[in-house]
């Protein structure tokens, strides 16, 4: 199907950028990349960074300081494109000269979001690759917003654990 095969030249490695607004505000911004099963990216929320480091099974994180700490949740070694492999409903809806436009359906629980209610994802696949996923959802009495563009990246530097190891990882 046509969002697996968009999906698919990401399997060999790729970079990522989200952006997530609530009321129309920032209120994260995610850089990353990924390949294999390890992953690296850095969350900016609320003017503080934060730079995390993962090589299943273990994970570390860096603050704005520069040091290295063994990660005690590392939420983030999960790759963003799993769930979406996995739609409940996938339709075309057609797009731009040299874009397809996808609208799938998911569970809230998939896009890591509480509620019960289905959410609606337009995925954008670009002539050159890129996959732009974008979605709203309730935050509150406000409305969240988040989208995130990846790009294939199978030539990339090695994600290596921190050196020296920080003590406890």
């Amino acid at each position: 199907d046509r969002l697996t095969a968009a999906l698919h030249p990401l399997d060999g490695g790729y970079t990522f950028e989200t952006t997530v607004t609530v009321g129309g505000k920032q209120a994260a911004h995610v850089t990353g990349r990924r390949l294999g099963t390890s992953s690296e990216l850095t969350v900016d929320s609320g003017g503080v960074g934060v730079t995390y480091r993962v090589i299943p099974p273990d994970a570390w994180l860096m603050t704005e300081g520069g040091d290295w700490a063994p990660a005690t949740d590392p939420g983030s070694s999960a790759d963003p494109l799993a769930p979406l492999l996995a739609p409940s409903s996938v339709k075309s809806v057609g797009g731009a000269a040299g874009v397809d436009t996808l609208e799938a359906m998911y569970p809230a629980t998939a896009l890591v979001l509480t509620g019960t209610d289905a959410i609606k994802v337009t995925i954008t696949i670009a002539s050159d690759g890129t996959v732009t996923i974008s979605y709203q959802a309730p935050v509150g009495s406000q409305t969240g917003v988040s989208k995130t563009v990846f790009h294939a990246a199978p030539t990339q530097d090695p994600i290596v654990a921190p050196s020296p190891l920080p003590s406890g990882g």
